[in-house]
């Protein structure tokens, strides 16, 4: 891991600073890794930006474990993306307020061509038809499949990707070392 994505790294796990913060950070000190320098008069500055924020960045930079993160992503196979490497997703960098980091684990080709296919957890039988054949057709049609594995809509996307053997993408809110719905531990591991 370079030294500007583990500074990403150390930026993305401070408790209660969010992505927003960090980008102000970076915009005003020129990268992660000179970011993690800012004083708490430099935080201060920021707009935005009040006590509060300012003492939790300072404590949490430095109470953050790098190196447990780093075992726990090898535990996992998983890898952490900063949002300036080439393999983050390119449209994902565009939003207002993208994450400056994702941990990813398997084989995902993040800027392939992709569609969504998200909806209610709770749906009737012929919405998860529809979307089990929906990313079935469009994962023949060599789209990778995006979904958060929830219930419903999303378990049946993922479905209808891994059914025709096309690349699927579960977001997970949680994390990658936490599973919900517990449900879906099985379709966590086909993925």
């Amino acid at each position: 891991m370079t030294d500007i994505a583990e500074s990403y790294l150390r930026l993305a796990s401070i408790p209660n600073v969010g992505p927003s913060t960090v980008r102000k950070l970076i915009a005003r000190f020129g990268s992660p890794v000179d970011a993690l320098k800012a004083t708490r008069s430099d935080l201060l500055s920021l707009e935005r930006v009040g006590a509060k924020i300012a003492d939790a960045f300072i404590r949490g930079r430095d109470e953050v474990d790098v190196d447990s993160i780093k075992r726990k992503l090898k535990a996992f196979n998983a890898e952490f993306i900063c949002i300036d490497d080439d393999a983050y997703p390119k449209k994902l960098r565009l939003i207002y307020d993208a994450p400056v980091g994702l941990y990813v684990a398997g084989n995902a080709d993040l800027n392939a061509e992709s569609i969504a296919i998200v909806g209610c957890r709770n749906c009737s039988m012929y919405g998860k038809l529809a979307a089990k054949k929906f990313a079935s057709s469009l994962g023949q049609m060599g789209f990778s499949i995006i979904s958060g594995l929830a219930r419903g809509i999303d378990t049946a996307a993922h479905f209808g990707a891994l059914e025709v053997n096309a690349k699927t993408v579960a977001v997970l809110g949680c994390g990658l070392d936490i599973v919900y719905p517990p449900e879906n531990i099985d379709l966590y591991r086909k993925i």
